[in-house]
């Protein structure tokens, strides 16, 4: 993304660095990247994954979950190999 912000705004300079980043909307390998003014990630929308029973669970944000927070962890002696 850095790169495309370069080439847009044609200069290292960091204002026009920040303008044409918040400009730039891409899919990327880690999700969309889109930013506001300020920087604030508006594209991806990050999730807490649990594993719980050998599987990945999503515990957060609440409207995507798949299962509840398992807290705290078992000990690492309390711990079994999921089958």
């Amino acid at each position: 993304m850095l790169e495309h912000a370069v080439r847009r705004a044609g200069s290292l300079e960091t204002e026009a660095l920040r303008a044409a980043l918040s400009s730039l909307r891409a899919e990327t390998p880690l999700g969309t990247y889109e930013v506001d003014t300020g920087g604030l990630q508006l594209g991806a929308h990050p999730v807490v994954v649990q594993i719980q029973g050998g599987r990945r669970e999503i515990v957060w944000p609440q409207a995507l979950a798949t299962a509840k927070w398992r807290l705290p962890y078992p000990r690492w002696e309390e711990r079994r190999i999921a089958k």
